[in-house]
């Protein structure tokens, strides 16, 4: 079991499909977002597949992270975290978002292609517009 922020325990090359859906948005920025989907680049066989899933844009209350934050203070005064879940549904669920741009620049300076990109039916948000990518090296 990988117990890093990164992908170092697998050898480049390894894999011929990387798939992430509805992982990438729980991470703490856009920043570890970008890292992971350069070592996905990575550890990808020459012509093998990667598809993910990215929000690209959060309206600006998600950006707030009112519920995750109400619930850190919550656990801080004390109540159970479980309470929190089951009876106020409060998580501390992570929400990140990464431009188009930003993708489209770690693509290039990760020597990737985006074969395709579409909008996701995932019902992230109000507000919130979700990618879909096809890439490839």
């Amino acid at each position: 079991i990988n117990q890093k922020a990164d992908l170092s325990i697998v050898e480049d090359d390894s894999f011929d499909l990387v798939y992430s859906m509805g992982v990438l948005q729980h991470q703490s920025s856009s920043r570890v977002v970008r890292m992971l989907i350069r070592e996905f680049i990575r550890i990808l066989k020459p012509d093998g597949l990667i598809m993910f899933q990215i929000p690209t844009h959060l309206p600006f209350i998600s950006r707030l992270k009112p519920r995750p934050r109400l619930c850190a203070l919550l656990k801080l005064l004390g109540f159970d975290r479980m309470m929190l879940m089951r009876r106020f549904r409060l998580a501390p669920v992570k929400r990140t978002a990464v431009s188009e741009s930003s993708i489209e620049e770690t693509m290039i300076s990760a020597n990737a292609r985006i074969l395709r990109m579409d909008r996701s039916d995932y019902n992230l948000a109000p507000g919130a517009e979700i990618r879909n990518y096809w890439v490839t090296k």
